[in-house]
């Protein structure tokens, strides 16, 4: 029992010698090594600004895009780096209308604003575009671009920039200012956007729910905003609420206004063929731009007829000019017009304008002039 102890006891007297050894005698490695420090703190991973406060070069990069751009500029940080995550405007764009390709739009903004990324030279020229996209639904390309340094790339080192294809594929929403019993009323309006409603039967309003899946701007002091990255010549449909932030409540009783706007941005680019020449009635021409053509009456309409006509001598703003003629329609009261009875034509007829081929950034104007009986039943102008 002796001769087992004395080995164990030995091998025990080691062990602790080393052990001392180690806590007494450290190595260069670990004499060296940093102190630890958690970047997510006490509360997780920063958001904000709680890590890093912008240095006064973002500061200044951020006061002269809004300078720029005539508006005040979003900026949501990264908690971790103090750069950008979002960089946004409600109402307009960040760089001014530009006929380059989307990726020098995009590194022309980066470079421009490099301070506010905290970027140097050779920051910018190790961008490397990693993926773009185009969505055809807001006529933007969408591009992805990576840090490289020495060749690899940095982890999680990306910027995201989208670019819109035009400049005028946009529309501004417009209100009147809203009105509160409440002395200290402080009024915002929040913005919803539908890209389709029910279609109807022609004779209802436009109309959509208002949700937070499509409302597009919220808490805007003004009474407009400018919607941008639209699909040139799709139509959209608005719906503007106010709401006091005194008191959360909505306009409306507080039940919020519900009346729907519609346009589509369109485009003011003339192309040098246009697809259908400006024509007016004062020479026969026009006959043949409709299905069944026109027919020349001179200067005497002809009730009898049922059709369309090309007339002339029609008094106008205390002038002579043509115009596009449509017979006198009282089918009820008996057979076609003898000269002075007042009775007309049949009312069933119709002609078509064309053909023509018509783009998205087509423009379409009709002036068109109703002069009718007392009785007048109505017509219809269709486009499909």
């Amino acid at each position: 029992m002796k001769r087992l102890l004395r080995p164990v006891l030995l091998g025990l007297c080691l062990l602790i010698a080393l052990a001392s050894a180690n806590f007494f005698f450290k190595s260069a490695a670990q004499a060296t090594r940093p102190v630890e420090f958690d970047l997510r703190g006490p509360m997780g991973v920063p958001k904000g600004t709680a890590l890093h406060a912008p240095t006064l070069a973002q500061l200044k990069s951020l006061t002269a895009l809004q300078s720029r751009i005539g508006d005040t500029v979003q900026v949501r940080y990264n908690g971790l780096t103090g750069t950008p995550r979002f960089m946004f405007s409600y109402s307009t764009y960040l760089s001014p209308q530009s006929s380059s390709q989307p990726e020098a739009v995009a590194r022309d903004f980066v470079s421009r604003n490099r301070e506010m990324f905290r970027f140097s030279d050779e920051d910018l020229s190790n961008l490397k575009l990693k993926s773009r996209a185009y969505v055809p639904d807001i006529g933007a390309t969408i591009m992805l671009f990576e840090q490289r340094a020495n060749s690899l790339p940095v982890y999680h080192g990306e910027v995201l920039v989208n670019v819109n294809r035009l400049g005028h594929n946009r529309l501004t929403v417009s209100w009147r200012p809203a009105a509160s019993a409440n002395p200290s009323a402080n009024l915002v309006y929040d913005i919803y956007r539908a890209g389709s409603v029910a279609a109807g039967d022609g004779t209802q309003d436009p109309a959509f729910t208002p949700l937070t899946t499509n409302r597009i701007a919220a808490g805007v002091s003004g009474t407009s905003y400018t919607d941008a990255g639209l699909a040139l010549g799709h139509v959209y449909y608005y719906i503007v609420q106010a709401r006091d932030l005194s008191n959360g409540k909505k306009d409306s009783n507080n039940t919020g206004n519900t009346t729907v706007k519609f346009s589509a941005p369109t485009s003011n680019a003339v192309t040098p063929t246009p697809v259908f020449a400006i024509e007016n009635f004062e020479g026969p021409s026009p006959n043949t731009r409709f299905v069944p053509p026109l027919v020349d009456s001179g200067n005497t309409p002809n009730q009898a007829l049922a059709a369309f006509q090309h007339v002339s001598g029609i008094q106008v703003n205390g002038g002579s000019t043509s115009m596009m003629y449509a017979p006198d329609f009282s089918p009820s009261e008996g057979t076609p017009d003898p000269v002075g009875t007042g009775h007309g034509g049949p009312s069933d007829f119709s002609t078509v304008i064309g053909p023509l081929t018509l783009t998205s950034t087509s423009l379409m104007e009709f002036d068109h002039l109703f002069k009718a009986e007392f009785s007048f039943d109505g017509g219809v102008i269709e486009v499909a």
